[in-house]
């Protein structure tokens, strides 16, 4: 992914305006990187959470279908929440309801993978990394040293289960195609 030099120049200034504004300038190179990380986080959850909104109005949905076939109906923008790689990131999206069976849904949700509440592609792959690697406990530990926000083992935990599981899918398809004649 390629930014526009002169985009990144502009980031950059701002950047070290805010440092300097919040008192990072100072201070040993260690405090100064974890600053700057932490500058980084905040700006890319609202960076997250804004650029999800703007894909919500940019994708103008017709009608959404519900599960059930019927056409589902408006109700209002929702607020979202999901845990993303930049800590928890909230969002604001359109949301529908079957008026038949009364399930519930977001299309930018849908269209993009998303669970409300849920941990995002992009940190479930890290949290799994993690969780392989070391004990839940410790990965939360080296995790929070990284993401500069805390994950619980639990999560860690269901995370690393379930690529296990889509593993052990994928290693079964593999067996099962091994065995086919043709």
């Amino acid at each position: 992914m390629e930014c526009s030099t002169k985009a990144v120049e502009a980031m950059a200034e701002i950047m070290v305006q805010e440092m300097d504004k919040v008192g990072l300038g100072g201070e040993d190179i260690r405090s100064v990187e974890i600053g700057m990380r932490e500058i980084l986080r905040e700006v890319g959850a609202k960076a997250l959470g804004e650029y999800l909104e703007h894909q919500e109005e940019a994708c103008q949905e017709e009608a959404v279908k519900c599960q059930c076939g019927k056409e589902m109906d408006y109700q209002f923008k929702r607020q979202a929440k999901i845990l993303s790689v930049f800590g928890w990131t909230s969002y604001r999206r359109k949301y529908y309801v079957c008026t038949d069976c009364h399930v519930g849904q977001a299309p930018l949700d849908r269209r993009l993978g998303i669970a409300a509440g849920q941990v995002t592609a992009g940190l479930a792959e890290l949290l799994a990394l993690a969780g392989v690697e070391v004990a839940f406990e410790e990965a939360t530990y080296w995790l929070e040293r990284f993401l500069l926000f805390r994950v619980s083992d639990n999560t860690v935990r269901k995370e690393t289960e379930w690529f296990g599981q889509l593993q052990q899918d994928e290693e079964a398809q593999w067996q099962q195609q091994s065995q086919e004649v043709a």
